[in-house]
């Protein structure tokens, strides 16, 4: 299965280990595409990122910062860069070199700017969200317009290259909605995580954000190959309810926390 988590806001450059690597870090397909967006983006003002992005000042001057200090090549990588819930509970830092390996092959951030980038990617930090009514050409409105097209392909690509039959999506449906854009449905299971509160399901942002980078890890860790293995998930109090779940969606439910 092909993995996809979406990249999270919270970023402090980070490289694996040494005994992590059995080789260089690698460099992102979207690297072309990526180099021509962060080209827009150093022509805004701190004050204009501020204005467009919704930043306080103090966050405003610290993107202004990395666009304005954005080089292709990188010494840090993704999996390792992005430390939002889902990436604290993947957890790439602690993973044995197979894991690693494993993830490079299997696991897939879908990001505004690069599409798609692999855990060993080179990465350098920008800001930009797949909802950002905005882009980098005059042809597109936002950043789903601008990847409605190649995003899906190089997700199709990646499937293909990898030999993988079907993806696990993991990612929010900001991005997961143009990531999968015409994808045959027989080819995706997405998983969702809800609080049980008295018999009422819902959702909380940070808590399903961590499950999602959980059960990432899970996949990963145990080499998981089918849906039917993605049932037997028990990791932070987590059980698969049958009830709730649909073909296509796998939906893992607990007691609410207080």
């Amino acid at each position: 299965m092909l993995i996809l988590l979406s990249p999270a806001k919270t970023l402090a450059p980070s490289a694996p280990a040494p005994s992590q690597l059995s080789g260089a870090l690698t460099q992102a397909e979207g690297l072309d595409v990526a180099t021509s967006t962060v080209t827009a983006l150093k022509t805004w003002s701190q004050e204009e990122l501020a204005q467009r992005m919704k930043l306080s000042a103090t966050l405003a001057e610290k993107v202004h910062r990395w666009h304005q200090g954005w080089q292709p090549d990188s010494d840090f990588a993704a999996g390792w860069t992005f430390k939002g819930d889902a990436f604290k509970s993947l957890d790439l830092a602690s993973a044995s070199e197979e894991v690693v390996r494993r993830a490079q092959s299997r696991l897939r951030i879908v990001h505004a700017v690069y599409g798609l980038l692999r855990p060993l990617d080179q990465y350098a930090p920008v800001r930009l969200e797949m909802a950002q009514p905005w882009s980098p050409t005059a042809d597109h409105a936002n950043m789903h317009q601008h990847w409605k097209t190649r995003l899906p392909d190089m997700v199709g690509r990646h499937l293909v290259e990898t030999g993988q039959p079907w993806i696990l999506n993991l990612a929010s449906a900001e991005y997961s909605q143009t990531a999968l854009h015409g994808m045959p449905s027989d080819k995706v299971v997405t998983c969702q995580f809800l609080e049980d509160k008295g018999g009422k399901l819902r959702s909380v942002s940070a808590f399903a954000k961590a499950a999602r980078g959980t059960m990432a890890r899970h996949v990963l860790e145990h080499n998981l190959q089918s849906p039917e293995e993605l049932v037997e998930f028990r990791e932070l109090g987590y059980t698969h309810n049958p009830e709730k779940s649909a073909p296509g969606l796998l939906v893992f439910t607990r007691p609410s926390r207080p």
